[in-house]
């Protein structure tokens, strides 16, 4: 018999490998190819929402097996709305662990100076604010004391 632990680690493996041994080019965030890849393992909805309000929104990307996914490659900040989803998700039983995607540190700063470049213009540090694996994981650790599901993040690097 399978722990929590074990399937959510055979759901990290098996999104491992299918990214592995896909072909993510350079439009891989704007062509959903991650998310893409996600579903086709069974992780249902591409945007599952908790809440809605004035003009904001809890959501997360999908679930499977008990186990929310988050795959986020925007703002970095936007990360605590996210686990505020994954641990309301985890409170309601809907939910026993969550898987959280975001590209590596070196990947942001590659996509954004090829983003930078295809327009004509050089990177600044300003354009450093997208969500990294490493942003992630010290945000994380920043609300540990309230944040109890178990989340394992995953970097995303071409």
């Amino acid at each position: 018999m399978h722990n929590e632990l074990d399937i959510t680690h055979d759901a990290v493996s098996e999104i491992r490998h299918e990214i592995d041994n896909s072909n993510i080019g350079s439009n891989y965030v704007e062509d959903g190819t991650i998310e893409s890849i996600c579903r086709k393992l069974g992780f249902g909805s591409s945007n599952f929402v908790l809440w809605k309000g004035y003009r904001k929104k809890l959501t997360v990307t999908g679930i499977k097996d008990e186990i929310g996914l988050m795959v986020w490659f925007g703002n970095k900040q936007t990360a605590y709305r996210h686990f505020i989803s994954l641990q309301i998700m985890f409170n309601r039983g809907l939910i026993k662990s969550a898987i959280y995607i975001s590209p590596t540190e070196d990947e942001v700063l590659l996509r954004n100076k090829e983003r930078a470049k295809s327009k004509g213009k050089t990177l600044k540090s300003g354009d450093q604010n997208y969500s990294s694996s490493e942003d992630v994981y010290f945000l994380l650790e920043s609300v540990k004391e309230a944040i109890t599901v178990p989340i394992t993040i995953i970097g995303i690097q071409r």
